[in-house]
């Protein structure tokens, strides 16, 4: 599996992360609230997401591309499935959008 890790800050609270089954541009995006590396892989629910990661002659890449608080990664990653509507999009694995930060969405609403 290719894997691309952007450079963490001193300090994270959370990183958003994506596996892409490559040789049809499937996603999945997921946020975790610890440290890349902790031996964390997924939380989906996704009976075919399981299948298909666990069969080595599907090709993946799996990318860490962003890291925050646990609110400003919750809050990115609903953005980002809610703008690919990836909940009902035959080309996420995602069976949800997430859910938006209450936190982030009232800074942004004053």
């Amino acid at each position: 599996m290719k894997t691309i890790i952007k450079k963490a800050p001193s300090s994270y609270e959370s990183y958003l992360y994506k596996y892409l089954r490559t040789d049809i541009d499937k996603a999945y995006v997921g946020s975790r609230k610890g440290t890349y590396g902790d031996g964390y892989t997924h939380s989906s629910t996704c009976e075919q997401f399981a299948e298909d990661l666990k069969n080595p002659n599907i090709p993946w890449a799996f990318e860490v591309f962003a890291y925050g608080s646990h609110e400003e990664i919750k809050h990115l990653e609903y953005e980002t499935l809610t703008e690919a509507n990836a909940a009902t999009s035959e080309d996420w694995y995602n069976k949800h959008n997430g859910f938006p930060s209450k936190v982030i969405s009232k800074q942004t609403d004053v």
